[in-house]
């Protein structure tokens, strides 16, 4: 039949294509910067992006498996720890970018309340 190796590779390259399909109909939906569906479809993207990234650097992990033939007996190969370290840095990178978006919406939302709230005070002081 196959090697297990070989159809999780197969599975997780035909699971990123149909991500990579459905980030591309979602980024070209013809919502406009004012839409009310627009930040949603912003969230949507980052989220298929996350997912997308994972995908991808699970094919290497099982590629890299795969041909370095590794076994217990052995050490762990370099290119496992390297790539270690770049998941690892990538974990960082989506949570501060998280963060980021989190505390620019934040801000956003305090700014619109409060030049709502002098909208609301001129209005009233000219009537």
């Amino acid at each position: 039949m196959g090697d297990s190796s070989n159809v999780a590779l197969i599975a997780l390259e035909c699971v990123m294509m149909f991500l990579s399909l459905m980030e591309l109909f979602i980024v070209s939906l013809p919502f406009g910067p004012s839409h009310e569906l627009r930040h949603i479809q912003d969230y949507a993207v980052k989220v298929a992006t996350l997912i997308h990234d994972l995908l991808s650097i699970a094919v290497v992990f099982v590629g890299i498996w795969e041909v370095e033939n590794w076994d217990q007996s052995n050490a762990v190969p370099w290119p496992l720890k390297v790539l270690g370290g770049y998941t690892a840095w990538r974990f960082l990178y989506f949570v501060l970018l998280f963060i980021f978006t989190v505390s620019r919406g934040a801000s956003r939302s305090k700014r619109e309340n409060s030049n709502s709230h002098h909208i609301c005070e001129n209005y009233s002081k000219k009537g």
